[in-house]
């Protein structure tokens, strides 16, 4: 009987499938069934060859055992498609694996990536270079999102492993601006969602078709980025070999999109953190660091002869007086109408600087508190810049009184000054235009001042002169003169003293108060040497009581610097000098000016008020050189106007004389008395006698002298009132 079991497998392949199996260390009897049938089926071969060669055409005749091998090789044929199936469902799943591990891999990469960057251009440049190298897309391009204008504008991020082929393609993609629904940025703007095409010929909606065509593309996709619940950006891929879509893929993309969005995100925050830091939150203007960090910059690039850069410094002034009477919420009010008046103005500055040749870079800044500054980088001359503070100056009334609805008046005090090859850094020139700045104040508000060699010199002998005053202030170089007041009346007596510093320079001698005063207020040093003089004066008070057993004692008056005034604590002080002092109250004056009073009228009403109360007398000084307004005058508790000696030594003149008149009517109507200073003659002293000024003090009665003398002088004055009485 012939063979009829057909080997389902040649002899080599079951002897492969022995190998295989046998290697795997896993079916050795298996392996071994193979062998067995692979040697039957050799044996069997072999055997027909033989008979062939022989000639005999008798059919092979099946061994006793050949059921047992047909019924093995059905259950091998059974048991190999069985392994078969297994590996294969082995390798997808080890190929899912594999696919898993590169997208985790994938992930991992963009998002380390991601953090490891503090820019997002390049954050965002790396997540694309990798998605293309790692999925096979040949161009990737990022587009962030413009939320108002509803547009996907292209940023110059892209990658593209083979850019030559694509230029025409990138060219068109990578500052493009698609709106809603436009391209396939436009459809992720529009649908909120991935885009994915595998035949961009069937999307007439692509912007760009033409130029995918001429590319060659063949796939492409398109992904949100969020940041919170904000479509921040749009990733668009492409490439020339198809590339489906799969979940997977689609998880891994959304995936890689949150990881960017928190990129994003950090970067706005850090974006509005940096801000912050630059720029000023009340005004908007850039703050005092940035302004810093441009003047450094710009000044490292000058030319060696160090010119091109100029600083202008504006200081408004009299501002603390807007917030102490009108609130910090109106003073920040008009704080930011400052700063819009400066920004406009250095528009228009730029703009007319340009249609004259020039070229200039402007940056306004607000330094601190009222204080604003702006760097000019270019070739601007003093003149320019002149031209600019005056313009700024009207441009701030104008603004200021329609911002602040015509209830605010502000002047600035401007200072100017340009790089010069004396500087060897940026705060040199700063340095400059704030003492420019600081100059203009001493003199009178509103005043621009640039800065010149001369200034510097000046600057410098009063910073000298500072330091003196501060060791003038530990040695007791200080002194109090005393100038005599005088009754005006037939008997012209004494009935008091002005207290008048003086300071003993161990170099210069006597110096007067005009010629080192300014110095102090403007280094800080007035409220410690107004202390000094109300203690002295006081005690000096006490010694001429002590000297003058009469009744009517001489009252001393003493000068109130603003700064000493000003102080929170100045009525406390003073009390607790007038009790260490034990000495009678009523015969203390003190002086203050008409700007003095004028700084803060609510607080100095208060304070006169207090310290009337205890006794002590006030008066105004330098009465109708200022402000002269009737309403403070009524409003302040004051016992005495003093003429100012201007108005007294030109008495001569119709007009002036009105004036006096004028005073002295409107301090007997409200029953003030009147000190007329600066007397040198006799008519002078009889014509404001027949005015109606009750005391007068100058020359004519006496000049300032020390207490030894101001003790003789009020001896005297007994002694001739006293033969006066008992003629």
């Amino acid at each position: 009987m012939a063979c009829c079991c057909a080997a389902p497998l040649q002899n080599y392949e079951y002897i492969c499938e022995a190998t295989h199996l046998a290697r795997s260390h896993l079916h050795i009897k298996v392996a071994h069934n193979y062998i067995v049938v692979a040697s039957y089926r050799f044996a069997c071969r072999q055997y027909h060859r033989r008979e062939a060669d022989m000639g005999q055409a008798q059919p092979f005749l099946i061994p006793r055992r050949c059921h047992r091998i047909c019924k093995l090789e059905t259950e091998l044929e059974w048991e190999r498609q069985a392994r078969r199936q297994a590996e294969a469902i082995a390798e997808g799943r080890l190929r899912d694996l594999y696919e898993n591990q590169r997208r985790l891999t994938l992930l991992q990469r963009v998002t380390e990536g991601a953090n490891r960057s503090c820019d997002l251009r390049n954050s965002l440049g790396f997540a694309l270079s990798e998605i293309c190298e790692q999925i096979g897309w040949a161009f990737g391009c990022a587009y962030l999102v413009d939320n108002g204008a509803l547009e996907a504008v292209g940023c110059d991020i892209w990658y593209s492993k083979n850019p030559v082929a694509l230029s025409s393609f990138i060219e068109a993609s990578r500052q493009a601006r698609f709106r809603v629904g436009q391209s396939m940025p436009g459809l992720v703007l529009r649908d909120r969602k991935a885009v994915w095409i595998n035949n961009p010929d069937r999307h007439p909606e692509l912007s760009r078709l033409a130029l995918a065509r001429q590319c060659g593309i063949v796939s492409a996709c398109a992904f949100p980025i969020w940041s919170g619940d904000e479509l921040a950006a749009v990733i668009e891929f492409l490439s020339s070999e198809r590339i489906d879509e799969s979940p997977e893929n689609v998880a891994m993309m959304q995936q890689i999109g949150i990881q960017l969005g928190r990129v994003i995100e950090r970067d706005r925050s850090r974006k509005i953190l940096l801000q912050e830091a630059l720029q000023d939150s009340l005004t908007g203007l850039p703050n005092r660091l940035q302004f810093l960090r441009k003047g450094k910059a710009v000044f490292d690039v000058l030319p060696e002869d160090r010119r091109g850069l100029a600083v202008v410094v504006i200081d408004l002034d009299g501002f603390k007086t807007i917030n102490d009477r009108h609130g910090h919420a109106y003073g920040d009010r008009a704080l930011v109408a400052v700063a819009k008046s400066l920004s406009a103005c250095v528009n228009e500055w730029q703009v007319g600087l340009r249609k004259r040749g020039q070229t200039v870079d402007v940056l306004p800044a607000r330094m601190s508190g009222d204080e604003f500054v702006v760097l000019a980088h270019g070739d601007a001359g003093d003149e320019d810049l002149k031209s600019f503070a005056r313009a700024f100056q009207s441009a701030l009334q104008t603004l200021i009184w329609a911002e602040m609805e015509g209830a605010l008046t502000l002047s600035a005090s401007i200072g100017i000054a340009q790089s010069c090859l004396s500087h060897t850094e940026f705060d040199h020139t700063l340095r400059d235009a704030d003492l420019a700045m600081y100059e203009g104040k001493l003199s009178d508000t509103g005043q621009i001042v640039s800065f010149t060699a001369q200034l510097g010199n000046k600057v410098r002998q009063r910073r000298q002169l500072l330091m003196e005053l501060r060791d003038a202030l530990k040695n007791e170089e200080l002194l109090l003169y005393y100038q005599p007041i005088f009754a005006l009346g037939e008997c012209q007596s004494l009935v008091g003293f002005e207290a008048l510093i003086r300071w003993n320079h161990p170099s210069r001698g006597l110096l007067e108060p005009q010629d080192f005063i300014p110095a102090a207020e403007d280094g800080g040093l007035i409220g410690q040497i107004g202390d000094w003089v109300l203690e002295e004066a006081l005690s000096a008070l006490k010694r001429l009581h002590q000297a003058n057993e009469s009744v009517d004692r001489p009252y001393l008056s003493v000068n109130i610097a603003a700064a000493q005034f000003l102080q929170p604590n100045f009525a406390k002080r003073l009390y607790q000098l007038m009790r260490d002092a034990d000495i009678e109250c009523s015969a203390l004056t003190l002086e203050i000016t008409e700007s003095v009073a004028l700084v803060d009228t609510v607080r100095t009403a208060a304070v006169l008020g207090l310290i009337r109360q205890w006794g002590v007398r006030t008066s105004l000084d330098d009465f109708g050189t200022g402000y002269s307004s009737l309403s403070y005058l009524k409003n302040l508790p004051f016992d005495t106007l003093k003429i100012d000696k201007s108005f007294v030594q030109t008495m001569s003149d119709r007009r002036c004389r009105s004036i006096v008149r004028a005073i002295l009517d409107i301090a007997d109507n409200l029953e003030l008395n009147v000190v007329a200073e600066g007397i040198e003659t006799a008519e002078q002293c009889e014509t404001m006698r027949l005015m109606g000024a009750q005391s007068g003090q100058g020359y004519l009665f006496g000049r300032p002298m020390s207490e030894k003398s101001a003790l003789t002088l009020l001896k005297n004055d007994l002694l001739s009132i006293s033969r006066h009485g008992n003629g």
